[in-house]
């Protein structure tokens, strides 16, 4: 069973992923993080196979969170960026992300495509 990280603050964004990955990826176990922090507790104490990180949080920057999670795992990272321009999809490619989705995104499309 995959076991995701959902890193998101914005609570209705957090929602419509995690409807969106139990109806077209069962089954599977997500773990929701709120703040940077509690990802990376999350990724220290607990094996993931693909994490979902906003750029936006309320503690740490998304783009340090996926800095300091390459620094203790390889598990896939799927970027969410607030920023319409190319430098913060290029930022994010550069820390290791695996993609980056420019918000605003389709659940279904990010889970699907």
């Amino acid at each position: 069973m995959p076991k995701l990280l959902v890193v998101v603050d914005d609570t209705q964004s957090r929602d419509a992923l995690d409807v969106a990955l139990q109806l077209h990826w069962p089954p599977v176990t997500v773990v929701a993080a709120r703040s940077g922090e509690e990802a990376l507790r999350v990724v220290r104490d607990q094996e993931r196979d693909v994490v979902i990180l906003n750029t936006s949080l309320p503690d740490l920057s998304g783009f340090e969170v996926l800095r300091q999670i390459r620094l203790i795992s390889e598990a896939p990272v799927i970027l969410l960026s607030d920023g319409h321009n190319e430098t913060d999809q290029v930022r994010g490619l550069q820390l290791g992300a695996d993609d980056v989705v420019v918000k605003p995104f389709s659940a279904l499309v990010l889970i699907v495509g």
